[in-house]
């Protein structure tokens, strides 16, 4: 029988993958004419065609552009929708449909042997050609059974395969072949379980990326989809956030997880995953209005929409998460603002202007609140626009700043008096209506000015109500709340266990109100002593420490939001001193400790004020109180450290006489050892932690801001070099880094120290012989010195961009004394064995460093000399004849030095160079022993003191450049029994 020609056959199936190589647009037409030979010659003989065509597909492994549209051409073709268009289908279609599913089969039957391929490129590209066609099979298909479990089955092993790309196409391969169970909720499904493990614990991103948007999504599986938002790798958490906007509907979450999910994705540092939250949002918006629309059979406004969500949020107990969400409807256009209150307004329930007895809800509170702020800030931006444009630009943004002016009038009350009724109202009002009222007070005072003289009598009476009365059972108590709610409420006082937002609230309203903050700080201070009762004589007897607690926080409060620090009349700051350390600072509830500590720093800094007795009860709490309190009195002390120079505290306490009782030198303990006197209170292991997190803290920003400070109050050079080193040694410490802020704090801190100017570059350059060796004192691990080498390099090669003739001088100065070094710690000549292992240790260490500095922008002068220096080391030295050592010794080799001659003034000037730095070593050497010598010494101690003196006063005497500067005795091992 003859062969049927082929009315396509000048088109073969090589040429399709050519032309569908060059560009994507051509596919459809490609797709076409192979369906044409498909359903003239059958699936076999195209399949002859197609599969020595793929296999030099196969073989590319790299990602390159031509062989991704073959791949996707050939799954586009294998996997084509025929005869959708079409209402009955022809004979001709059968016969391509039959074909179509003889193709797919045969395919996935050839491709399934390749995935057990040796070759990477042939495994990977067999997976992923697998994969694209089970994605996009059509619905007519039907397989065998065989074929899939042998496909689920190889799938599932390349899941373990060594290459990520590998592993990532056959998760891809493997999404449809998920089972739910009986309970739908795929916890029994074995793949469904190797996603998890994957997605947990593959460290390639590609991989988690894959598995991510493949794996099911049920209760069972949330879980492991969620906690990705929170993924290192900016693409894995915009996928992660991909999948909520897709698949995930906003009940299926709980309240804490939609609040976390906001929260995290638009705040993120990345753009795309801000924008993936943002879809995420939208989807959101658009299921709420479809639920209202469903359960009032009306389209649903926009007010209704963001209440709805609003509410869904639970606007009481995550009130940021509230705040943010509306305005990223705001921005993103899904709601407008004019339209959004102008809504509120016309409804009888969300209106300002009521006249009934309900009050707003907590929802209606927060969006009138955000929505008013936004319209006035974009007034005052167009009225600045229009300021600085002219003609018909500026004529329109005049025109819009009308526009939303006349609206804020409309919907507000029609006076300040009104508004303050309706606060009022709400104050007197039914139970828990704080949230409310601190919404108000907000709108208040964005929005609301008192000008005349009755609206601010009005808003006096308010302010001083709200300060003075704590229990008042309608609005003061907080909320009782169910054992099963995940979170409680934080809508109480300060004293209650709140976080503080109401007091401040309620401050912004008081200055707001009495015109400037000296006005209502001075209202403040006579209702709070007469609210804390008692005197400096009697203390506080019979006055609830509640009283006194939310007392301080609200002068506390008020200090905080002053703009200026002369906020107080110097008269009554010794009266309130008096009366808050009378009744306050001895009292035995720690709260009230806590907060009078903090108070009466915040009088010390504010005003200037100083006191004896008053530094004492710091350095008391400082020394001996809980770590609460502990960690105010750090505050204050490193907060006037801040103001006026590290050592202007060691001035300003003359009555002590010892530099130790300096506070800034007992909290510098807590920088080098837990074990420090400020750190053996016993306490809760939270307050402690965050004692120290706020020295450490402290110590940074000096550091940081170090070059603003006057010489004498300035820490010297060698100080900075000590501080800097105990905070490298911080960054590895394991307590340090169990406590993720304190850990971020140093981190954030190493990220910019060097490179801020061309001091800081020094100190860090200056450190790094000091923290070598005290990392070999201190007997860390291999691994762990190791690190701390490597962090080293990474720090002195980190350069500020300014400066840089200073900054290489800084280089060379460092590789010297580098150099120096190391040829002093080779000079030894008789050494412990333990002395001998710690030199093995230093030297390396130090030649690391030395290898990263660029030498090549040194002066040619002086890498002679450090040439000359390196060629003085001892040649029978082991740790002198590794590679790194004639690394070094190829980059300092220059001129003549190069050459084995030297000329005898740069010998001359090497001398010298290393005997300044031997100079320099025996004085630091010294210092310490005379600093720290006791007043009165036994027999013992004063032989021993004579002998360090002779020793130092031989070291004075002229030395040639190999007798080692500390000079020993010959000592035997110690792990030698004589």
């Amino acid at each position: 029988m003859a062969k049927k020609k082929s009315t396509s056959g000048s088109v073969s199936v090589a040429r399709c993958l050519n032309e569908a190589q060059r560009s994507i647009s051509a596919h459809r037409k490609l797709v076409r004419t192979l369906l044409n030979r498909l359903a003239e010659e059958g699936a076999m003989c195209v399949l002859k065609e197609l599969a020595p065509c793929l296999a030099h597909v196969l073989l590319v492994f790299s990602r390159d552009t031509h062989v991704e549209r073959v791949v996707r051409f050939v799954v586009s073709f294998v996997t084509h929708a025929v005869g959708e268009d079409e209402g009955k289908r022809s004979e001709a279609t059968e016969r391509v449909l039959e074909e179509q599913e003889s193709l797919i089969e045969a395919l996935l039957s050839w491709l399934l042997t390749m995935t057990k391929a040796t070759e990477k490129s042939v495994r990977y590209r067999s997976c992923q050609l697998i994969a694209g066609v089970l994605s996009h099979v059509p619905p007519h298909v039907s397989l065998p059974n065989t074929l899939l479990e042998e496909l689920k089955r190889q799938m599932t092993c390349r899941l373990k395969d060594k290459v990520p790309q590998v592993r990532a196409q056959a998760a891809r391969a493997l999404a449809r072949f998920q089972e739910g169970g009986d309970d739908g909720e795929f916890s029994e499904d074995a793949i469904t379980s190797a996603y998890q493990q994957m997605v947990s614990g593959d460290r390639n991103k590609e991989v988690r990326k894959v598995v991510l948007a493949s794996i099911a999504v049920s209760t069972h599986t949330l879980k492991s989809i969620f906690m990705h938002t929170r993924d290192t790798c900016d693409s894995v958490r915009r996928t992660a956030y991909l999948v909520l906007a897709s698949k995930v509907p906003m009940s299926a979450l709980t309240i804490k997880q939609r609040n976390d999910a906001l929260r995290r994705g638009l705040r993120d540092r990345m753009p795309t995953v801000k924008q993936a939250a943002h879809m995420m949002l939208k989807q959101w918006f658009k299921e709420t209005q479809e639920q209202l629309k469903t359960a009032t059979g009306e389209a649903p406004r926009d007010c209704d929409t963001v209440i709805g969500m609003l509410d869904a949020l639970d606007v009481e107990a995550y009130e940021a998460e509230c705040e943010l969400l509306i305005k990223e409807l705001l921005e993103n256009n899904l709601v407008n603002a004019v339209s959004l209150v102008k809504e509120l307004d016309a409804s009888e329930a969300c209106t300002l202007k009521r006249n009934a007895d309900e009050c707003l809800s907590s929802a209606c509170a927060l969006t009138w609140r955000v929505a008013c702020a936004a319209i006035s800030s974009e007034a005052k931006e167009q009225g600045q626009a229009a300021a600085l444009t002219s003609g018909t630009e500026s004529a329109v943004h005049a025109s819009q700043v009308t526009t939303k002016l006349d609206t804020l009038e409309q919907v507000l009350p029609a006076s300040s008096e009104t508004f303050v009724s309706l606060i009022d109202f709400h104050v007197q009002s039914e139970f828990g209506m704080r949230f409310v009222v601190k919404q108000l007070l907000l709108l208040a005072c964005e929005c609301v000015e008192f000008a005349d003289a009755t609206s601010r009598m009005l808003g006096e009476v308010v302010f001083k109500t709200l300060a003075s009365e704590r229990e008042n059972e309608n609005l003061f108590k907080s909320k009782v709340v169910d054992t099963d709610r995940e979170e409680d409420y934080e809508c109480g006082l300060f004293c209650q266990g709140s976080n503080g937002k109401w007091e401040s609230a309620l401050m912004k309203f008081g200055v707001k109100v009495f015109g400037s903050s000296q006005s209502c700080m001075h209202q403040l201070i006579s209702l709070v002593m007469n609210r804390m009762g008692g005197s400096a004589e009697h203390g506080a007897e019979g006055v609830a420490p509640e009283d006194l607690v939310q007392g301080c926080m609200l002068l506390n409060t008020c200090f905080e939001t002053c703009s200026t620090l002369g906020c107080v009349d110097l008269e009554i700051v010794p009266q309130l001193a008096e009366h808050v350390m009378g009744a306050c600072v001895t009292h035995e509830a720690v709260a009230v400790r806590r907060e009078s500590i903090k108070l009466c720093g915040m009088l010390m800094l504010h005003s200037n004020y100083s006191s004896e007795s008053l530094y004492n009860v710091f350095i008391t709490a400082l020394r001996k109180d809980h770590y609460q309190v502990k960690t105010e009195a750090a505050k204050f002390f490193v907060d006037l450290a801040h103001l006026n120079g590290p050592k202007y505290p060691q001035h300003k306490f003359s009555s002590f006489k010892t530099i130790a009782g300096c506070p800034m030198e007992m909290l510098k303990q807590c920088l080098s050892s837990s074990d420090c006197d400020l750190l053996k209170e016993v306490g809760d292991g939270d307050d402690k932690k965050e004692f120290r997190k706020v020295v450490v803290e402290g110590f940074l920003k000096l550091m940081t801001n170090h070059s603003k400070y006057s010489r004498e109050n300035a820490w010297t050079e060698g100080e900075q070099c000590d501080i800097f080193t105990k905070l490298v040694f911080l960054n590895f410490d394991k307590e340090c880094g169990a406590y993720a802020p304190m850990q971020q704090c140093i981190s954030v801190f190493f990220d910019v120290y060097s490179m801020l100017h061309a001091h800081t570059y020094q100190i860090v350059s200056a450190s790094i012989v000091l923290t070598v060796k005290e990392a070999v004192r201190r007997e860390l691990k291999p691994r762990v010195f190791g690190q701390l080498v490597r962090f080293l390099t990474y720090l002195v090669q980190r350069v500020p961009a300014q400066d840089k003739d200073e900054v290489v001088g800084i280089q060379q100065k460092v590789a010297t004394s580098l150099i120096c070094e190391m040829k002093m710690q080779a000079s030894e000549e008789t050494v412990w064995e333990e002395e001998e292992e710690q030199m093995e240790q230093i030297i390396p260490a130090l030649l690391k460093v030395l290898l990263k500095l660029d030498v090549q922008q040194f002066n040619q002068d002086a890498v002679k000399i450090m040439q000359v220096l390196l060629s003085e080391l001892p040649e029978g030295n082991k740790l002198f004849g590794t590679k790194e050592f004639q690394s070094a010794s190829d980059t300092f080799s220059v001129g003549d030095a190069a050459e084995g001659e030297v000329a005898p003034d740069v010998q001359k000037q090497a001398s010298l160079v290393y005997d300044q730095y031997l100079a320099m070593k025996s004085q630091q050497d010294q210092a310490p022993e005379e600093e720290d010598a006791p007043e009165e010494e036994e027999p013992a101690e004063e032989v021993e003191k004579e002998n360090e003196e002779e020793a130092a006063a031989d070291t004075k005497a002229p030395v040639e450049h190999k007798s080692p500067v500390r000079r020993r005795r010959a000592l035997r091992s110690r792990n030698v029994v004589s």
